[in-house]
């Protein structure tokens, strides 16, 4: 139960680092309109979606850990990918950063869902959940205070390209920790 937490509080703070990250640079530095933007980011949570309704099944085949590893690899990957082409303007590369990152953030919350509660007494399954979901606040918390302190005003600018791109390199960062925990 503790390890699910402490993963969840590294979900909490890579997609939210994320999530507040890259619709500012694609609204102030690509110049992608609100719905654009959205349109542009839909994909992550589509896959996201798509892979952890099949959660159950994967993890059945191949365990709870290694599901967990490679979510965090994924989500990893698909950050690191997303930093790596700030600034060329090659949506195809970013859609598959995107997507990358959605399929590792979902599995790895499902995942981590599935171990905080395995193996708690019925009656503690509520304290369980709120326990995780609580941890993905303080993560979401956490990486949205250390996302903004990085970016901190180039993003005002429509120049945040170099601070766009160590944030999200801290988000892989948190990422890959969490796939190491696992």
């Amino acid at each position: 139960l503790s390890e699910a937490n402490l993963y969840t509080v590294l979900i909490g703070a890579w997609s939210a680092g994320e999530l507040l990250i890259a619709p500012l640079y694609l609204q102030l530095v690509l110049h992608y309109t609100p719905l654009m933007t959205g349109l542009a980011m839909a994909p992550q949570g589509i896959v996201g979606f798509l892979g952890a309704t099949r959660g159950a099944r994967i993890m059945r085949r191949v365990g709870l850990t290694p599901f967990l590893v490679v979510s965090g690899v994924s989500a990893a990957s698909g950050l690191l990918l997303l930093a790596l082409v700030l600034g060329l303007r090659n949506y195809a590369l970013l859609l598959v950063g995107f997507m990358l990152a959605g399929y590792g953030t979902a599995t790895a919350a499902f995942g981590t869902t599935v171990a905080a509660t395995q193996g708690v007494a019925d009656g503690e399954q509520g304290l369980a959940g709120g326990l995780i979901n609580m941890s993905r606040q303080i993560g979401a918390a956490l990486g949205v205070a250390v996302a903004a302190a990085m970016i901190g005003t180039g993003a005002t600018s429509g120049e945040a390209v170099g601070p766009d791109r160590s944030a999200v390199l801290v988000t892989a960062t948190t990422a890959a920790l969490a796939a190491g925990l696992a």
